[in-house]
Parts: structure tokens; C-alpha cells; sequence
């Protein structure tokens, strides 16, 4: 497929991805799932050094990360680091999208566990 209609594409899954989300549909998680499908086809079709391509790269990683995608996004990270064009700038932003990432996702699991915690504490007394 050539770039317009991927970027037609992409345009209106993130459209709908983030009109999901804002509403609170379960299906928000999908939505970027495809996204990050969209966004990957555009950085095979775009060299990592080239404005777009780089573009492409970090919104497949943001997206799969939007999408819970973990192993995914994992993935992507690890090969858009590595792929040859990509510039030190693209490094580091991709490094930080997943760093942050990260942090909000282990801030999340030890809130929930100590909601957890709290329950059971509160249940025994």
C-alpha cells in the first residue's frame, strides 16, 4: 500500500481510537492496537532518518503502548533502537516514550495493590 492511504488510514483510526477512549469504551485498547499496525506500515515504507518516518516510529510505539501491548511495543522499541538511519534524537525520544510508559504502568500496579492491601486490612478488622 502507498503512503496516502495510510495516512488516511491512520488519521481516522486515531481519530477513533482517541474518541474511544475519551468516552470510555473497552474497545479504546484495540483501536490503538490498530493504530500501532498503521503507524508501523508507514515507518516500513519511510527510512527511520527521514521526519515521518521517525514520526511514524514513535506513534506505532506510543500506540502499541496505548493498546496495553506490552510485548508489542517492547518489540518495536527494541527494533526501531537498533534499525540503521535511526538518529540519536529518534533514540532517545523512543527511550523515553517507553521509560515513561513504564513508570506510569508500575505507579498504576502499586496503587491497585495497595487499594489491595488496604481491602484486605479492612476486611479482617
Amino acid at each position: 500500500m502507498s503512503l496516502e492511504p495510510l495516512y488516511s488510514k491512520v488519521s481516522e483510526a486515531i481519530r477513533k481510537a482517541e474518541s474511544m477512549e475519551d468516552d470510555g469504551d473497552p474497545g479504546a485498547e484495540e483501536a490503538y492496537g490498530e493504530v500501532s499496525q498503521l503507524e508501523e506500515e508507514i515507518a516500513r515504507l519511510l527510512p527511520a532518518s527521514n521526519a515521518e518516518g521517525a514520526l511514524a516510529r514513535r506513534g506505532a510505539l506510543r500506540a502499541a503502548l496505548a493498546a496495553g501491548d506490552f510485548t508489542r511495543a517492547v518489540k518495536l522499541k527494541d527494533r526501531y533502537e537498533t534499525e540503521e538511519g535511526a538518529t540519536d534524537e529518534l533514540r532517545r525520544e523512543l527511550i523515553e516514550v517507553w521509560e515513561v510508559a513504564r513508570r506510569s504502568r508500575a505507579s498504576a500496579l502499586t496503587f491497585h495493590w495497595t487499594l489491595e492491601v488496604l481491602r484486605m486490612e479492612l476486611t479482617a478488622a
